[in-house]
């Protein structure tokens, strides 16, 4: 597969290309559908021996209603 199109509904969404390398491997991506980036950091996490993530003591309570 080199690219694949969304378009649900008739209504193009967006679009994903692929190239290969000469073994089949994909050296790159393109189109509107394409991660381009790594999310924003996280800091504060701590780990125990086992490199399991450890709860945090103060959680942050978010309220997704309209009373904020």
């Amino acid at each position: 597969m080199t690219g694949i199109t969304y378009s649900p509904g008739g209504t193009q969404l967006g679009n994903l290309t692929y190239t290969y390398d000469a073994d089949g491997r994909v050296t790159s991506k393109d189109g509107t559908m394409a991660s381009t980036g790594m999310p924003a950091p996280v800091s504060g996490n701590t780990f125990n021996a086992a490199n399991q993530m450890t709860p945090n003591p103060e959680p942050k309570i978010i309220r997704v209603d309209s009373t904020i």
